[in-house]
């Protein structure tokens, strides 16, 4: 072929050669296609269409050893049932480059091409992949609709901001700070209401810019402004809701009943061109960033810095307001006052609560029946040990020198690799949730990596669970079907590794699984908080939260959950 192509004067690649040698005729293809579409089941038409060496050295080796362990040597349909348990309707998507000589479309997005392929091999359309729908550029809305009535502590805050809002407008007043309330008790809409009520009654410029750093959190804050704006808005007069971020265009230049919703990575990466693109950007007079927690990062300090947020706390900058369920950086003391420093120290939440003790305050809103009560169940994990290579990685990042070991809980992917691929400790938390956990109960999990989240959801698939396991490595569109089927009941439990710690609303949500090492308060807090939205905010009054129990051989740290005993309602 080469010889061909040089005596042509064919400028070819070794890599269009080989794809030009491993084309199959219009027949060839038709008659391979015909060939997987004989067979009665998915998990046959799969095995035909991929082979089983293909579909074994992409299944999660934690996965082949517990099925092996189970069963004994597994057959070709074995790992094809594996495959769709971990994959499901994704799978031919996930095996694309081992379906060359059936003539896979190019993309896997529920297109003409696509559907028209996996019909032609006999299955049905869903595994045509999901079709990439950008959200629209902005939305505009008028008010207003009727809402839920705030809580008396929800006033509270609310109050407490407007009069941080107008009172911002004098010399030598307060222009920043925090609201901190638990997640589930409703941040989002006292911010958002507060700062509609000033933008009607008291005449606040109505120019916001809210800054997260997902696309759940963007998409929750354009959501809770529609539904604010609707109910509370000025009547017949529509407000702007911009989303940018994404690939999503620059949004209209108009600082009037606009909102703009950003991912501060958006932002991060485009200020740098200010004109008539993003300028009007500057005239805005409140920023918002939501989980201010992680708002000292450089990448956070940056876009501040870019909109006239400094140090220094000038007159002319624009209010700052941060969101948290967490106004703390786990145990670094330092980093926790350089947060509420950035904040101006002002805590717009005092007041709305009879103790400002965290513990106090769930424990209020519990009673209330704004969050749910909490039951406790522990799952044996196992025992590892770190290896020297392990713990210099952990001093590398995370050095504490006065101390020889470092004290804020961080463990190396490659510990958390070895962890997840322990057989029994699986087996333990599959044999845990049928267990405790009632079939028509909304689970949240949270594994230890990818290949875990993938291992844990085909096992409960296995057992007659409908799960989905979800990461950062999800196509976005996938993301977001999946997550409304949670939502919906479809999806009995949602398995996820790294992704819905934070911003992520389903108050249906009957039962948490923290199958991963946590040691960080904060962390544990936001993971566990996605299941204890109470009755009164649209959720459950009860949760149960099981946790896996491991022990790190001399690692010198307590589990998150270890210390929690004021919470578990046994």
């Amino acid at each position: 072929m080469k010889l061909v192509a040089s005596a042509l004067e064919l400028v070819l690649s070794d890599s269009d050669i080989i794809a030009v040698l491993q084309r199959r005729t219009p027949a060839e293809v038709k008659a391979w296609r015909k060939e997987v579409r004989q067979f009665a089941t998915d998990s046959e038409r799969l095995l035909a269409a991929v082979g089983e060496d293909n579909l074994r050295s992409r299944l999660p080796r934690s996965l082949l050893a517990v099925l092996e362990d189970e069963q004994g040597p597994l057959t070709g349909l074995d790992i094809a049932e594996a495959a769709i348990a971990t994959h499901h309707t994704d799978a031919l998507r996930q095996f694309k480059e081992h379906l060359g000589h059936l003539d896979p479309p190019r993309q896997w997005a529920g297109g003409r091409a696509e559907l028209e392929f996996v019909r032609s091999l006999g299955f049905s359309d869903e595994w045509a992949g999901e079709q990439r729908r950008r959200r629209p550029a902005f939305m505009e809305v008028e008010g207003p609709r009727s809402l839920k009535e705030l809580h008396p502590y929800q006033k509270k805050v609310a109050a407490n901001l407007r009069e941080m809002l107008l009172s911002g407008q004098n010399e030598g007043a307060q222009r920043r700070g925090t609201i901190s309330m638990p997640t589930g008790s409703g941040k989002t809409r006292v911010a958002v209401q507060a700062v509609v009520e000033a933008i009607r009654d008291d005449g606040f410029p109505s120019g916001v810019l809210w800054v997260a750093d997902r696309d759940e959190l963007c998409e929750q804050a354009v959501q809770a402004w529609e539904e604010v704006w609707r109910s509370e808005g000025i009547e017949a007069k529509q407000l702007r809701i911009s989303r940018l971020w994404g690939v999503q265009p620059a949004p209209l230049p108009s600082s009037d009943l606009h909102v703009v919703v950003a991912s501060v990575q958006t932002l991060h990466s485009r200020l740098s061109r200010w004109g008539k693109e993003y300028g009007f950007l500057r005239d805005f007079q409140l920023v918002v960033f939501d989980e201010a927690h992680r708002s000292i990062s450089p990448t956070s300090t940056s876009v501040m810095r870019e909109i006239g947020l400094t140090y220094r706390q000038e007159e002319e900058e624009p209010r700052l307001l941060g969101l948290t369920a967490t106004p703390y950086r786990g145990h670094d003391e330092a980093e926790t006052k350089w947060l509420a420093r950035r904040y101006g120290e002002n805590r717009l939440d005092r007041g709305a609560f009879r103790s400002d003790d965290p513990q106090e305050v769930i424990q209020e809103l519990q009673h209330e029946g704004v969050l749910a009560r909490a039951n406790h169940e522990l799952i044996e994990g196992g025992t590892f040990e770190l290896s020297d290579s392990d713990w210099e990685e952990i001093r590398k990042f995370v050095p504490k020198p006065e101390q020889g070991v470092p004290r804020r809980g961080w463990l190396p992917q490659s510990v958390e690799d070895r962890i997840a691929a322990n057989t029994e400790r699986t087996r333990h938390i599959i044999e845990a949730y049928e267990k405790h956990i009632e079939p028509d109960w909304s689970t949240l999990i949270f594994a230890t990596s990818v290949e875990h989240a993938q291992t844990l959801a085909a096992l409960l698939n296995r057992i007659g669970i409908t799960a989905r396991p979800v990461s950062g490595t999800t196509e976005p569109a996938t993301r977001r079907r999946v997550v409304e089927e949670f939502r919906s009941g479809e999806i009995q439990a949602l398995v996820n590794y790294a992704v819905f710690r934070e911003g992520f609303d389903a108050p249906k949500t009957r039962a948490i699984i923290v199958a991963r090492p946590v040691y960080s308060p904060n962390l544990y807090f936001q993971m566990i908080g996605r299941g204890l939205r109470g009755p009164k905010n649209g959720g459950d009054d009860r949760c149960l939260i099981l946790n896996v129990r491991d022990n790190i051989e001399g690692f010198g740290e307590a589990l998150a959950f270890s210390d929690l005993d004021w919470l578990w309602d046994n």
